[in-house]
């Protein structure tokens, strides 16, 4: 079985509660994420720009 259609079985078999959990962890990573990338830019470009 290949990886994605177990991963898919996975998610088919979460409850309602548990869905909502990991749509809340992926939020929060990509927010992390996104925050690392904003002080990246800004360290390398914030004085060009203000």
């Amino acid at each position: 079985m290949n990886e994605s259609l177990a991963f898919a079985r996975l998610l088919k078999s979460l409850s309602r509660e548990e869905k909502r959990l990991l749509d809340q962890l992926i939020i929060e990573n990509r927010l992390k994420e996104l925050k690392h990338t904003m002080v990246e830019f800004l360290q390398k470009y914030g004085n060009v720009i203000f």
